[in-house]
């Protein structure tokens, strides 16, 4: 009967591999839903510094603005 006990994965990994899986799907809907605005983060990222950072300000400025509207 002890032998089975430590087969037997705890609550608590139980519990980790949802919450993993769920982080998991999670980030791929992210993923999905701004893809846009991660592949220009990206393209921002591969700029020139001060170029980069201007443009990136730039970018969250305007999506700060359009989730006001």
């Amino acid at each position: 009967m002890d032998q089975k006990l430590h087969h037997t994965p705890s609550f608590n990994t139980l519990s980790d591999n949802a919450q993993e899986a769920h982080l998991q799907v999670l980030q791929n809907l992210m993923e999905e839903q701004f893809a846009s605005e991660i592949e220009m983060v990206r393209k921002i990222a591969l700029q020139p510094r001060p170029e980069a950072v201007g443009n990136l300000l730039d970018l969250i400025n305007r999506k700060t603005l359009e989730e006001q509207h």
